[in-house]
């Protein structure tokens, strides 16, 4: 004859194991542990993914710039404002691109607004009240922000206009960027 304890193992052995419900009960600590981790995942991924590989130059602590509409770029420091001199020349960054030939290409151009680049300047002087930044809010936040609502983009080229980022619309036409036979280009990191 079985025990009470042989009968509920049997039964939970029939019914294939212990409910989801009991083992997140059973393994609150690792359970909650898991979850943080796929929502820490999932919102690395959506990010990133959400974004466009140029916007990923962001992440790098080096950039492209040019003076010349993109006909030739430099490498300079990311944590630079444009646009900024360089040699007597104004620099903007630049987003390079390459197709399947390995060739790079200036995909768009990318400045911040006046107002954007004074508060950027002002928060890295550490200047948080001319930077418009509240007491308590990260400078990263406003480095964010302007990522959107304070850059202009454009196409290479002297008669193309500048586009607000914030105009989804417009600025959408600048930053797909696809190649010479229309094929989607690959971004080149520095």
């Amino acid at each position: 004859m079985r025990t009470n304890a042989q009968l509920r193992a049997a039964q939970a052995m029939n019914s294939g194991s212990m409910s989801i419900r009991e083992s997140i009960q059973r393994y609150q600590g690792i359970t909650g542990g898991v979850a943080a981790l796929v929502i820490v995942g999932a919102t690395v991924w959506i990010y990133s993914s959400s974004r466009s590989g140029s916007e990923q130059q962001l992440l790098t602590t080096r950039t492209f710039y040019t003076v010349d509409e993109g006909k030739t770029w430099f490498v300079e420091d990311a944590e630079r404002v444009p646009p900024f001199d360089h040699n007597g020349q104004s620099a903007v960054r630049v987003r390079l691109f390459q197709g399947k030939d390995g060739k790079p290409f200036a995909g768009y151009l990318e400045r911040y607004t006046p107002d954007a680049a004074k508060r950027l300047e002002a928060a890295k002087r550490g200047d948080y009240a001319a930077a418009g930044i509240p007491q308590g809010r990260p400078m990263l936040s406003l480095a964010e922000e302007m990522a959107i609502s304070g850059t202009e983009v454009k196409k290479p080229g002297p008669n193309n206009p500048w586009v607000r980022r914030a105009d989804l619309q417009a600025a959408r036409a600048i930053l797909e960027v696809r190649t010479s036979d229309g094929q989607s280009a690959e971004p080149v990191m520095p």
